[in-house]
């Protein structure tokens, strides 16, 4: 049932969010996410691991963070966690717990290129306004 998912590779946000989308409906989230992480599906675990509805399944768990760790140095896929991240937690400030901490935002921060360390800042200021 991933095989079609993995084989998108680097796709689009919007494609992936969409057959991520309609696998959920097959499999359970916690499967899905020990499938993406296992094959290295980065882009993809970030995405699944912001959604806000996944997010909200499996609250708790520190997914997001785990997504966050997944991305590495990689700038592109951590401007993608910070967004989607700040977006989900705009909606749900309450999945704030499951994020990566402010000091580990900050810290891959100082280590890598804009956008990327902004979209991280601004993660880090939300989390924790008064560093």
């Amino acid at each position: 049932m991933l095989a079609p998912l993995l084989a998108l590779g680097d796709a689009s946000e919007a494609v992936l969010h969409r057959h991520l989308t309609a696998i959920q409906a097959h499999v359970d989230p916690v499967a899905l996410r020990q499938a993406l992480a296992q094959r290295g599906a980065v882009k993809a675990l970030i995405i699944h691991a912001t959604d806000p509805a996944t997010s909200a399944l499996l609250a708790g768990t520190g997914y997001p963070a785990q997504a966050f760790a997944a991305a590495g140095r990689d700038a592109d896929h951590l401007t993608l966690f910070a967004r989607r991240c700040l977006m989900g937690l705009a909606d749900r400030p309450e999945l704030a717990a499951d994020c990566p901490t402010p000091a580990a935002l900050r810290e891959v921060a100082g280590v890598v290129a804009e956008p990327a360390a902004r979209a991280l800042h601004r993660l880090a200021g939300f989390l924790d306004p008064a560093p």
